[in-house]
């Protein structure tokens, strides 16, 4: 009784995670459900469940050769012959599509760059219990006309791969519970190997064309983005990013506001040197942009802080964009972030092409070779977003001291939000210029370990590396 009336003891945090746990499936009733968002969203979880499943009774029929009877029900769609599991046919060694093998929490692979060990994602974690759980009701739909029922514990280990054509192919080995219900009632964990596909859904096209969100071409070019940089000393990195776009988006007419929020340092002739740095742009451009400076007093830095205060200034429906002095980016990276920022639905985190050590003091910064950088896919900094979505998941937490962190926060804070999705792509056009990072000894734990990675992560490309130790290694080189 208790698992078809299903309560919650969570609290605040009640169906705030995943539904698709056995709880939810098992259950005729959920309780407490009552914030909108929430049922909106269980609604959408079975709604897709209900596809998922009448889509696999079309597959049956397909399976059981009834495709004559699909065609006289759905007259003009098309629907794909029934894939086989049999491994198909390469043409050559290249063209073998490798399996990837995981255990536990961690995945297996080659030839990319975050192997050979890595800790499994989020959502292929998901897609393994997903699709294990398809296989346990499966083997239940007659469990209790047969007196036995299983129920899901681990998957111990398994194979996945993609078939860009064709589906998911998974290899697990499963461990269930396994339940007598009749005659002498047992129970026993039994192991299980499941070979199984998820077969890609057919191409399908619609004459309803959601005009909602569409934006014209000029009405995008009109909106201002407000890039909000956090500022400490670092005068020549200013003069640099100033440079760069004045050359890049201010001489082109884009429509970009630059807030600048300075903490004061101890050399007053910098700070000096700063405020006229950007009042000599602001004269420049006075018609065209708004170019502001704020000065926070008598603070330590605070990054959390100053994207905050800045935040503050720009009006509310404003596009922002949260940078940093050591950034340099086009008048490209403007137009998609205007195309990629959506007001209430969607915000930008571009991963940043990140410079390594360079060998010479001359580099071309938009040169994307491995050589010169990689782009950091566990940096959060960078974002764009509306005003009113910042304030709408309360905005950046500046109790955060020191290196770090804030980035992270608001990221997981947007990544919990029920109706505001993150974009995230590599950036070409955003590129970080490489400088030295010092790391506070005093920092806590975490903190000064990220910071530490961060320092080791820009020093040198791991074929660089290579070619550096490697003689060394075979005693080809000597050490000076």
């Amino acid at each position: 009784m208790q698992s078809l009336f299903y309560n919650n003891y969570s609290g605040s945090q009640a169906f705030t995670g995943d539904f698709n746990v056995p709880e939810v499936h098992h259950a005729i009733a959920l309780h407490p459900l009552k914030e909108p968002a929430l049922m909106h969203a269980m609604y959408k979880y079975f709604k897709r469940q209900e596809m998922a499943d009448l889509y696999d009774r079309i597959q049956l029929l397909l399976r059981n050769g009834d495709r004559n009877l699909l065609a006289s029900h759905f007259a003009g769609q098309m629907f794909p012959k029934s894939s086989s599991l049999l491994e198909p046919r390469c043409g050559s060694a290249t063209a073998t599509n490798v399996w990837r093998f995981f255990q536990a929490q961690f995945a297996y692979c080659s030839g990319a760059s975050e192997c050979p060990r890595h800790r499994m994602k989020s959502r292929q974690t998901y897609a393994v219990k997903d699709v294990a759980y398809q296989i346990v009701d499966m083997m239940n739909k007659y469990g209790r006309q047969r007196g036995r029922m299983v129920e899901y514990q681990n998957t111990l280990y398994g194979y996945w791969r993609v078939e860009p054509t064709i589906g998911a192919d998974y290899i697990l080995d499963l461990l269930l519970m396994y339940k007598r219900l009749k005659g002498k009632k047992t129970s026993m964990l039994v192991r299980r190997h499941v070979y199984l596909r998820q077969p890609f859904l057919p191409l399908q096209a619609t004459d309803a064309i959601d005009t909602s969100h569409s934006i014209d071409a000029d009405d995008l070019a009109m909106t201002t983005v407000h890039v909000i940089v956090p500022l400490h000393k670092r005068l020549a990195s200013l003069q640099r990013f100033v440079a760069h776009l004045e050359m890049h988006c201010l001489r082109n007419g884009e429509n970009v506001a630059l807030i600048v929020v300075l903490f004061p340092s101890n050399d007053s002739d910098a700070d000096l040197h700063i405020a006229e740095t950007l009042h000599n742009l602001k004269a420049l451009y006075r018609k065209q942009s708004n170019i502001s400076l704020v000065v926070l007093d008598k603070q330590p830095f605070n990054r959390a802080l100053a994207l905050s205060q800045g935040a503050q200034l720009c009006p509310v429906g404003s596009l922002m964009f949260f940078a940093d002095v050591d950034m340099l980016f086009t008048r490209q990276l403007l137009r998609r972030i205007r195309q990629n920022t959506i007001k209430g639905r969607q915000v930008f985190f571009p991963v940043v092409f990140s410079e390594y050590k360079p060998a010479s003091g001359k580099q071309n910064h938009f040169s994307h070779f491995h050589t010169n950088g990689h782009f950091r896919y566990f940096g959060f900094g960078l974002v764009s977003l509306f005003r009113e979505d910042f304030d709408a998941v309360g905005g950046m937490n500046t109790n955060i001291r020191g290196w770090g962190l804030e980035d992270v926060d608001l990221f997981e804070k947007f990544l919990h939000h029920p109706t505001i999705s993150i974009f995230r792509a590599p950036e070409p056009d955003l590129i970080h210029v490489y400088h030295e990072v010092t790391c506070d000894p005093g920092l806590p734990p975490l903190q000064l370990r990220m910071c530490k990675g961060r320092k080791a992560d820009g020093y040198l490309s791991k074929q660089r590396l290579t070619e550096i130790v490697g003689p060394m290694l075979n005693n080809e080189t000597k050490v000076q």
